[in-house]
């Protein structure tokens, strides 16, 4: 192969490597380089990993897109005056600490 190939794999393997571990809530950084070590080969590994469900949440807390319960600790949308995991009544809880 010529080195034009390798490097073009090389780039490839790191740049999609990296994109999907930050999708699947995963180290941008470690999955950039495993990408690129193994030339995209690390993408076989991510397809059967399940996504990092707590990074997810933070993500979306960040974000404004998601609350977390305070009767669960579980990741809800910021409108929500029930949360779906557990029936907590949100704006309640929220008033009776704000007291």
């Amino acid at each position: 192969m010529s080195e034009q190939v390798i490097w073009t794999m090389l780039i490839n393997g790191a740049i999609t490597g990296g994109l999907a571990g930050w999708w699947k809530g995963r180290s941008r950084l470690i999955w950039f380089l495993l990408g690129a070590l193994t030339f995209g080969f690390a993408l076989l590994v991510l397809v059967f990993l399940s996504k990092n469900k707590e990074e997810m949440d933070k993500r979306a807390v960040a974000s404004g897109k998601a609350k977390i319960c305070i009767g669960c600790k579980e990741a809800i949308k910021p409108d929500a005056v029930v949360c779906k995991h557990c029936g907590t009544n949100t704006i309640a809880l929220q008033r009776e600490q704000m007291e």
